[in-house]
C-alpha cells in the first residue's frame, strides 16, 4: 500500500470524507480541461504496492525487501537526518488521536511528491493560515471525495495548536529542493491513476497527445514507496501551453488583470505577502486556481486571488500552472 495512506490516514481521513464537500458544492461541474489536475481512480482500483525485489535505501546503507519497505515509518525514512534541523514529533509520528504525521505525505525535507505540494521554505504564518482554513472548512476541494483534502482536514483537526505551530516553523526553516523535471513535448506517456489520486507512468511505452493538458509522474514509481528525496517529479507540457502560460503570468491576461509577479515576485519565488510559485507541482497549482474560483477555497487569505482565478478559463489555468512549474526554484 502506498506509504502516505498507511496508519492513521487510512482510518482518520476516510471518516472525514463527508467533510470535504457539501452537497451544494460545484464539484460535479469540474471542467473536462482540468481532468488531468483532478485525477480520480475508477471504483475498486487496487492500491499500488511496493514492487518485489531488492530496494536500496536512499542513503545507500541498507537493502530491503518489499515487505520491509512497507513496514517503514516516516521516522525510519529520515534518510539524511544531518541535512535538516531535528523534526518535532508532529513531523515523524502520528498524534495521540491518530492524525498522520506531516512527513507521511510531504517527506521529512518538505519536498512533497506528485500531487502533494512542497512545503519547504514557505512562511510559517502562511502555513498556519492554511491549517486554520482546513480546520474551519474554508479550504476544501471542488472534487467530491478528494482523499488528500480529507487527510489535511484530519491532520489540522488532529494536532494541537502548539504542535501545528512547531510543524509550520520546521518547514519554514527548510530550503526548497529541486524535485521537478520538465519535458517539453506535445505528447506524454499514458498515465494511470493510483487508487488514492496520483498519476504515474508504468513504463509500458504507450503515449498520448497532451491536447492542452499537462501530465505528471514520479520518475520512479518504485522509489515513491521508499521516500527517496532524489526521486523527482517529471512534468510534460507542450511548447504552446508553456508560451500561453508565460504570457498570462507576465500580463495577467486581458481586462486589466494583474500579473502574477506583482504579488509573488518578479522571479515568482514569493514575497512577504504571497508564497513562491516557481517550480511547484502544476496539478496542485491548477487545483488551487479552480478551487478558489469554485468557492471551495475561501477566506481572507485568498481574497486577492479571487479576481485572477475568475479571469482565467480552465485551459488558461492549465497553461499558467505549467509555466509556473517550469520555472527554476
Amino acid at each position: 500500500m502506498r506509504r502516505w495512506m498507511k496508519g492513521a490516514l487510512c482510518l482518520g481521513a476516510m471518516t472525514t470524507l463527508c467533510v470535504v464537500a457539501a452537497p451544494d458544492r460545484p464539484s460535479a461541474a469540474l471542467p473536462a480541461e482540468l481532468a488531468w489536475a483532478y485525477p480520480m481512480a475508477p471504483p475498486r482500483t487496487k492500491a499500488l504496492m511496493t514492487p518485489p525485489g531488492v530496494h536500496v535505501t536512499p542513503d545507500g546503507k541498507r537493502k530491503l525487501t518489499a515487505v520491509q519497505v512497507e513496514a517503514l515509518s516516516p521516522a525510519d525514512q529520515d534518510w539524511f537526518p544531518e541535512s535538516h534541523p531535528r523534526p518535532p514529533e508532529v513531523i515523524l509520528h502520528a498524534s495521540k488521536t491518530g492524525a498522520a504525521p506531516c512527513a507521511e505525505c510531504h517527506l521529512v525535507n518538505g519536498q512533497g511528491e506528485v500531487g502533494i505540494p512542497d512545503l519547504a521554505g514557505l512562511q510559517a504564518d502562511y502555513l498556519m493560515e492554511q491549517l486554520h482554513a482546513f480546520q474551519a472548512g474554508t479550504r476544501t476541494s471542488a472534487q467530491v471525495g478528494r482523499v488528500a483534502t480529507a487527510a489535511m482536514i484530519d491532520v489540522a483537526q488532529g494536532w494541537s495548536e502548539p504542535e501545528l505551530k512547531a510543524a509550520a516553523a520546521y518547514f519554514a526553516a527548510l530550503p526548497r529542493h529541486a524535485a521537478l523535471r520538465l519535458v517539453v513535448a506535445d505528447d506524454a506517456p499514458v498515465m494511470h491513476v493510483e487508487r488514492f489520486g496520483w498519476t504515474y507512468a508504468d513504463g509500458s511505452g504507450g503515449r498520448r497527445a497532451l491536447n492542452g493538458a499537462v501530465a505528471e509522474t514520479p520518475e520512479s514509481v518504485a522509489r515513491v514507496f521508499i521516500a527517496d528525496p532524489a526521486n523527482v517529479e517529471v512534468v510534460y507540457a507542450s511548447p504552446s501551453t508553456l508560451a500561453t502560460g508565460e504570457a498570462l503570468v507576465r500580463s495577467g491576461g486581458g481586462g486589466g488583470a494583474q500579473p502574477c509577479t506583482v504579488c509573488h515576485g518578479a522571479d515568482l519565488r514569493g514575497t512577504p505577502v504571497a508564497p513562491a510559485l516557481a517550480g511547484r507541482d502544476p496539478g496542485y497549482l491548477a487545483r488551487q486556481l479552480w478551487d478558489i474560483r469554485s468557492g471551495t477555497r475561501t477566506g481572507p487569505g485568498v481574497a486577492a486571488m479571487q479576481g485572477p482565478a475568475w479571469g482565467l478559463s480552465p485551459r488558461e489555468m492549465t497553461a499558467v500552472a505549467a509555466y509556473l512549474a517550469s520555472q527554476s526554484r
